[in-house]
C-alpha cells in the first residue's frame, strides 16, 4: 500500500523486516522454551503494531492473534492437553 508520499514500499519493507526478525527468533526460542517463544511473539507483535498495521495485518486481526496466544498460553500453563501447534492449527482452521 503506497501513499501519496511514495513511502508505502519503505513501510512494507520495514514490516517484512520486523516479521522476519520476529519469526527467526521465535523459531529459535521454540526449540528450548515453547511458552517463552509464544510470549516473545505476542510481545513483539504488540510492540511493532505501528509498523505492522495496516501494512501487513489489520488491527482487528493483530489483536485477535495476540488474544488467542494469551488464551493458548493459559491453556499451556494449565496442562490443557493441547499443544500450541495444535491450538494454532485449530484456530486457523476456524477463521
Amino acid at each position: 500500500m503506497e501513499g501519496a508520499d511514495g513511502a508505502g514500499d519503505e513501510r512494507d519493507a520495514t514490516a517484512r523486516d520486523v516479521l522476519r526478525k520476529l519469526g527467526k527468533h521465535w523459531d529459535k526460542l521454540r526449540k528450548t522454551d515453547r511458552v517463552g517463544a509464544w510470549q516473545y511473539l505476542q510481545r513483539g507483535l504488540m510492540e511493532n503494531m505501528s509498523v505492522l498495521v495496516p501494512h501487513v495485518v489489520s488491527l482487528k486481526d493483530l489483536l485477535a492473534a495476540t488474544t488467542n496466544i494469551e488464551e493458548m498460553l493459559a491453556g499451556e500453563k494449565s496442562d490443557s492437553g493441547e499443544s500450541p501447534a495444535e491450538y494454532l492449527a485449530r484456530w486457523l482452521s476456524e477463521a
